[in-house]
């Protein structure tokens, strides 16, 4: 308030300052908020104090979530704006509006971004970050990246653990790309206790908004993965 910010007054509440400020804030803006609730999934991941993998539940973000509830919330009209996609995005939705007999316009094109950022107080550790971006989007909202999911470096097990990663991602993609809403978890297994009553509910609804991945940077292994 002191720096001009409006609309921001119900924030402060009538608490004062204390040890628990930051985390009453934190509940307090995320209160209410329309993302998608994290879908939980157990991925291998290294123990440096157990010296060995193991499973670990990690989070993530689901695009064709998080496609349905811009869908219900917002105007997405931009998301599938093709006037300025680049030719080599518009061949692959026409490839993939071919398979599904209808017309490329259906699908909103979709980009990935994984890269590693250094992190840690002296900068010694790198974080994977997995981003999802959205290539029809010009002018000032060119730059929106999400995250859909990140973990250090140091966690990773070759071969294994973005593997497990991908599976999920690319699951998620396939429900988008055919306009469904799964009826199970990636691996196949039903709905769980990490899941939202709202997923089950869900369960087989065709999805009001399609999207199709364009564009795959960063990673080569990513890459590999998806194709």
């Amino acid at each position: 308030m002191d720096a001009g910010a409006a609309n921001v007054s119900d924030l402060a509440g009538n608490h004062q300052p204390g040890m628990n400020s930051a985390r009453d804030l934190l509940r307090k803006i995320l209160k209410q908020h329309q993302w998608p609730k994290l879908y939980w999934a157990s991925i291998p991941c290294w123990s440096e104090k157990e010296q060995k993998e193991q499973e670990e539940l990690l989070p993530f973000l689901l695009p064709h979530e998080i496609l349905h509830q811009f869908n219900e919330y917002s105007d997405v009209s931009d998301l599938r704006n093709l006037e300025s996609l680049p030719t080599e995005d518009m061949a692959v939705l026409q490839q993939g509006a071919d398979i599904l007999k209808t017309e490329a316009g259906t699908f909103v094109p979709l980009g990935v971004w994984m890269d590693g950022v250094p992190c840690n107080w002296d900068r010694s550790q790198s974080l994977n970050v997995l981003t999802l971006s959205f290539p029809a989007l010009q002018g000032s909202k060119r730059n929106i990246r999400i995250h859909l999911f990140g973990l250090k470096q140091h966690f990773v097990v070759k071969h294994r653990t973005m593997d497990a990663m991908m599976k999920v991602l690319c699951w998620s993609l396939e429900c988008l790309f055919l306009g469904i809403m799964p009826s199970h978890r990636h691996d196949g297994l039903p709905w769980d206790k990490n899941d939202s009553p709202q997923r089950k509910k869900w369960t087989g609804k065709p999805l009001q908004l399609q999207g199709m991945l364009t564009q795959i940077r960063g990673l080569n292994a990513l890459l590999l993965l998806l194709f």
